[in-house]
């Protein structure tokens, strides 16, 4: 995935509708507890096309039974 332009803008994109889902709850005021999902979904996939190794290194080190 890394340095590849095709894998960044995919990710990218995928990050993008995961903000318009945010933006989507937050404008009727209803399911803010998935409004919050949907944003930290799409920092991860911000930065997962740079360094997945380091995201799956945060993971087993903050989360190590999953």
């Amino acid at each position: 995935m890394n340095g590849n332009p095709e894998s960044a803008r995919a990710w990218l994109q995928k990050a993008g509708s995961d903000l318009a889902a945010a933006d989507i709850c937050l404008a009727v005021d209803k399911a803010l507890d998935a409004a919050c999902f949907h944003c930290q979904q799409a920092a991860e996939k911000a930065v997962a096309f740079r360094a997945p190794e380091a995201i799956h290194q945060m993971v087993v080190e903050h989360w190590p039974a999953v």
